[in-house]
């Protein structure tokens, strides 16, 4: 192979990674949008924590964001503090995503 050729195949490669990056931030893009559509959480308001570990917990949501794991686990997670004793926000802070809420609505219905 020519130093030519392989100077053309670099080139080619090149222009494929950044194709990728561009479809990469047009995909994220979108799916932040269908987690803040499909969020039904009010940001920034006190609510029972309903993720794992902290069950019973209040936190506040603050950011919401596509599911870290993919489309494939869920469209959302919220992320923000947990509220401490004297109601105030502390630094810990922690996420939940779509299907932790369903499992804490299903729980909340039951008898």
């Amino acid at each position: 192979m020519s130093d030519n050729d392989l100077k053309v195949l670099r080139e080619e490669v090149a222009n494929l990674r950044t194709a990728i990056s561009e479809a990469n931030r047009e995909i994220y893009t979108k799916r932040q949008s269908i987690a803040e559509q499909t969020c039904p959480l009010k940001l920034g308001e006190a609510m029972e924590y309903f993720g794992w570990g902290f069950v019973g917990k209040r936190f506040v949501p603050k950011t919401v964001r596509p599911h870290k794991w993919g489309e494939a686990y869920g469209d959302w997670e919220v992320s923000g503090p947990l509220v401490k004793s004297d109601g105030t926000e502390g630094a810990r802070i922690v996420s939940a995503n779509d299907s932790d809420y369903a499992r804490f609505l299903k729980k909340a219905v039951q008898p």
